[in-house]
């Protein structure tokens, strides 16, 4: 048992371990990843809890748990939640441990973002991918740019529609549609499909019918009435598909009997619904059919998270509520924080709280100067008055010595205040064990010197000398100072009752 500091001497187990370790026989090193103090690291002896927390990106009792992701490397002690709702570039989640999709768009500095809780990606899509995780291909008949001869975007990420033009051949706002074999050149309408120019073969009239039919009307013969009826824009439909070509406000699709209400002006793309104009307030989504959440004041049109949370909310969606222990604003009977990670706005927390949200409690052992002052530092929670008598250190979260007398010592250390136990000395440290051979085990706080005497057989300032033990002495008792008899067993005088003859 090396590293005991202190033992049972009856039970044969540790009591107090030396700094950096733990166990009952302090045989178990403290985890590495444990804060030090003072230069070493300290834990509970019963199951190795680091006493001073983990180092940053570090969780567990033990400290063994690894969230290296967490913006600020700072997690929950126990969970590994990241305590700020930010990760790392590349991932996402609440411990920040999914990564984020492979084809997000980089920011500025060439890292990928993506969104804390939905792993949306933040700066869009990588060229030719589209969607809110970036999971779509854009169609491989999108042109890069007008003349198709510079790099650019595919398509819009939000609705994969292509950006210049299609590749002919190829027709609709995503170029996915085919154009009929009976066009020359296979060349048509890019929202329509109607060709160009039909072929003159034998099926021309037929399968490629040419000229318009009045308001109204399509077919081959113009003989039938526009399936969309007025909700076609003037009324006009495709000769060859019946598609109304156009639709009234808040109508889409192909025959304009699809609503899209939450559009501002009521304008939307007749294939997709897609919303031109963006959405009104309390909506997002291509087509703005998904409700933003209640807490939202405005959000995002791509993904729903909240641009401006309701009074005392924030995260993305603003699911979460600003920490109570937030003192308000100035002038204001609310609470606000920062929408981002709910740091408190006003920067300050009611007393007995601390960190930028206000969500850790100041240590029960720091000192109170009245029930409306604070008691430790909102950024470290370092106690601003002291400890209470038993406790030391800057969070005053380490109990005083057991060996101090009152367990009473200083702040700044470890150093007992008002002298040792009985049964210690050393003073001010009081770490050393007074000598077994003093009477009741008491000695003097300073020097060691034994209280009460030696026990039978012991003599010295701290009882550390044996009497002879050559039974000449009454009781084997000797002087405490000197080690002589006081008085001898058999009548032989001398210091030590070893002189020949007789007394």
């Amino acid at each position: 048992m090396a590293n005991c500091a202190q033992c049972d001497r009856y039970q044969f187990t540790c009591t107090v371990c030396k700094p950096g370790f733990w166990g009952p026989k302090c045989q178990f090193l403290c985890g590495v990843n444990c804060v030090e103090f003072g230069g070493a690291r300290y834990c509970n002896i019963s199951d190795g809890t680091c006493r001073d927390g983990c180092m940053p990106t570090y969780f567990k009792h033990d400290c063994s748990g690894s969230c290296p992701n967490c913006a600020n490397n700072v997690c929950h002690r126990t969970t590994g939640t990241c305590l700020d709702p930010i990760c790392d570039s590349g991932f996402f989640g609440e411990t920040c441990y999914q990564s984020c999709p492979a084809n997000c768009g980089l920011d500025p500095n060439g890292l990928a973002y993506c969104d804390f809780t939905s792993g949306d990606c933040t700066y869009g899509c990588r060229d030719g991918y589209y969607g809110a995780k970036c999971t779509l291909g854009c169609s491989q008949f999108c042109k890069r740019s007008p003349a198709n001869t510079e790099k650019g975007p595919l398509c819009y990420q939000t609705t994969g529609n292509c950006v210049y033009a299609c590749e002919p051949g190829s027709y609709t706002p995503t170029c996915g549609e085919v154009c009929r074999s009976t066009c020359v050149d296979r060349t048509c309408d890019i929202n329509s499909g109607t060709c160009a120019e039909c072929d003159k073969g034998i099926n021309a009239g037929v399968l490629c019918p040419t000229g318009t039919c009045n308001v109204g009307k399509f077919g081959t013969f113009c003989n039938e009435d526009c399936p969309g009826g007025v909700q076609c824009r003037n009324l006009t439909c495709n000769r060859y598909t019946s598609t109304c070509i156009g639709c009234v406000v808040l109508k889409w699709g192909d025959i304009c009997n699809r609503t899209c209400p939450n559009c501002v002006n009521g304008l939307c793309e007749q294939s997709t619904g897609f919303c031109q104009l963006g959405c009104v307030n309390g909506y997002y989504g291509d087509n703005c059919n998904y409700r933003c959440g209640d807490r939202c004041t405005v959000c995002n049109r791509v993904n729903g998270t909240c641009d401006v949370c309701n009074v005392s909310t924030f995260g993305d969606t603003c699911q979460r509520n600003c920490s109570g222990n937030c003192v308000s604003d100035p002038g204001q009977s609310f609470i606000t924080c920062a929408k981002e990670n709910g740091d408190c706005t006003s920067g300050v927390c009611k007393p007995g709280f601390f960190s930028p949200h206000c969500a850790l409690t100041c240590s029960p052992t720091c000192a109170e100067r009245g029930p409306d002052m604070q008691v430790c530092k909102i950024d470290t929670g370092d106690c601003l008055h002291g400890c209470d008598d038993g406790f030391y250190n800057p969070t005053c979260a380490h109990p005083c010595s057991n060996t101090c007398r009152n367990k009473r010592c200083v702040n700044a250390g470890n150093n007992c205040v008002d002298g040792c136990v009985a049964e210690y000395y050393n003073f001010p440290t009081c770490d050393t064990p007074c000598n077994s051979n003093c009477v009741n085990s008491t000695c003097d706080d300073i020097g060691g010197a034994c209280s009460y005497g030696c026990r039978v057989g012991y003599y010295g300032n701290q009882c550390q000398l044996t009497c002879l033990l050559n039974n000449t002495c009454v009781n084997n008792t000797c002087d405490r100072t000197l080690g002589y008899c006081r008085e001898c067993d058999l009548p032989k005088p001398g210091f030590q009752c070893r002189e020949a003859g007789r007394c």
